[in-house]
């Protein structure tokens, strides 16, 4: 069965050499980046949902014949100002379909203030949760603290990630693939319980997943899977986004 994790930062595509964002929204670019890829099951973050009108996962469903679209969205989209932003799992044969849950997971516990002294929000922190072709799959949106100065390893920031860490750690199944953003590149630090409950090991290759120099952030993405899992083909492709494609085979 063939996985992928991708944040798609509301349709924006990313200029890898002036880093920055687009100023307009391009769906039709990660449809393009997916064409071929043959997946099983496509995780996916920051998925916008327009006020009216389907969601990107739809879109995306649709034109590369995802079967089932299973999403859920919690507070606005910082991105597009309207509308919200939203965590979902497509899912290629509806056969294959079991028990479906979504949650909202811990908030921030200080306040979303950027350095500058300007508030921002949180968003988009949510986990759907999928029984699917003999494999629970359990895709997530963790805050990016960093833009609010905090680090995921010490004080407020160390603060939030305890919160995650217990909740999951409390609530997920043995044997769930959890894959998705997780906004460090340090999981076994920043999720310490829950790496060593379900004995999970990070299959993506040791490089970068998003355009940063900051170690502490350059790999926000991962596919954790426990030791009795088998995985193959592990790879991260490197896009027009502020997050790459990552992929791997499970058995």
């Amino acid at each position: 069965m063939k996985i992928a994790t991708w944040n798609i930062g509301g349709g924006y595509t990313y200029d890898l050499n002036e880093h920055r964002a687009s100023k307009e929204m391009n769906i039709g670019y990660f449809i393009e980046a997916l064409q071929g890829s043959d997946l099983d099951v496509l995780a996916l973050q920051e998925v916008y949902q327009p006020e009216a009108g389907e969601s990107h996962a739809a879109e995306i469903a649709k034109i590369l014949g995802f079967n089932v679209v299973q999403q859920f969205s919690e507070g606005g989209s910082h991105i597009h100002g309207t509308g919200a932003l939203a965590t979902a799992l497509l899912l290629r044969n509806e056969k294959l379909l079991g028990q479906h849950s979504s949650v909202v997971l811990p908030g921030l516990p200080f306040p979303p203030r950027f350095p500058n002294g300007r508030m921002g929000m949180q968003i988009d922190r949510t986990a759907v949760i999928t029984e699917y072709g003999g494999h629970i799959f359990a895709t997530l949106h963790l805050e990016a603290i960093h833009i609010f100065g905090k680090n995921p390893h010490e004080g407020e920031g160390k603060n939030y990630f305890n919160a995650v860490d217990s909740y999951l750690a409390k609530h997920l199944q043995v044997g769930t693939i959890l894959l998705g953003d997780f906004n460090v590149t340090d999981i076994t630090s920043a999720l310490p319980e829950t790496m060593s409950k379900f004995k999970y090991r990070d299959v993506l290759p040791d490089e970068s997943s998003a355009p940063t120099e900051d170690n502490t952030f350059k790999k926000p993405d991962h596919i954790l899977v426990s030791e009795e899992i088998h995985c193959d083909h592990a790879s991260i492709t490197v896009v027009e986004a502020d997050h790459y494609l990552c992929v791997v085979e499970v058995g």
